[in-house]
């Protein structure tokens, strides 16, 4: 269904909406469709799960139909705490912060991806152009001081030793379970390193980072972080308490749980 007449003329007893930046009313790749949030649609109940305005520059004016939209909604939850702000700007509502609904995935039931590479890597998963020179020349060092081979996904990078661009999402996880260690500047690469409990570093950018800190900070993985002056050595030998990050993600998947049965239920 991708026109907004035939939104209309479908009935649903409820919508849920989320989760990846549907709320960036500015971008103009995707901000300015007034369906995510919650016109045009025919539906008894309208629910947020997660929902992320991503990289939006919160003191920008808010168009009427983001502020009358968010109005319409029965329950409204957020991944994050820009916007939480975000919607109280617009409608002076506060609103509860879950986790992202991939903190809910039981990645132990994922179909088989393709068998990752037999040799020690250094999984890469970022978006080259937002990847500064400083982290490509640590992760050159480190994997050639580590008899690694580094191997990309997704996002080709020229100087990696190995690229599988046409990897699926399950080729893409079993990527990182299999790798030695992973360096990542998405925000789902961060998750997905955490849940599978990877030594990973993460670099921040201005589309990740209002919603990626929040959730090294809730795992207490903050060390991960990488910048320019970093020592990425000293990152990567940093020791998880994967038993406590375990316990974590599982404590937030519960809480989305409930919300989201809640918010159906009511």
């Amino acid at each position: 269904l991708s026109r907004h007449q035939e939104l209309e003329h479908t009935p649903f007893d409820s919508v849920i909406i989320g989760a990846d930046i549907v709320w960036n009313h500015q971008s103009p790749l995707w901000g300015d469709d007034p369906v995510y949030f919650g016109h045009h649609l025919n539906c008894r109940k309208l629910i947020s799960y997660a929902a992320s305005c991503g990289p939006l520059y919160l003191d920008g004016p808010i168009p009427g139909y983001v502020t009358d939209g968010l109005r319409k909604f029965h329950k409204i939850s957020v991944r994050d705490y820009k916007t939480a702000q975000m919607v109280h700007n617009a409608i002076g509502k506060p609103v509860p912060v879950v986790m992202d609904p991939t903190f809910d995935l039981d990645l132990s039931r994922l179909p088989e991806g393709r068998t990752a590479p037999d040799v020690q890597y250094f999984f890469v998963y970022a978006m080259p152009k937002l990847l500064s020179k400083e982290a490509i020349e640590a992760i050159r060092d480190y994997a050639h001081k580590h008899r690694l081979k580094i191997v990309a996904a997704c996002y080709r990078q020229p100087w990696a030793d190995s690229n599988i661009i046409d990897a699926n999402p399950f080729d893409w996880v079993e990527l990182i379970r299999q790798a030695s260690c992973v360096f990542t500047n998405t925000f789902h690469g961060t998750i997905f390193s955490a849940k599978l409990k990877k030594n990973f570093a993460v670099e921040f950018n201005p589309a990740i980072e209002s919603k990626t800190q929040p959730v090294l900070e809730n795992l207490g993985l903050h060390d991960r972080r990488f910048i320019p002056s970093s020592d990425l050595p000293k990152i990567l030998g940093f020791q998880n308490d994967d038993r406590n990050v375990a316990r974590l993600i599982e404590e937030y998947a519960t809480r989305n749980r409930q919300f989201l049965m809640q918010a159906l239920s009511e």
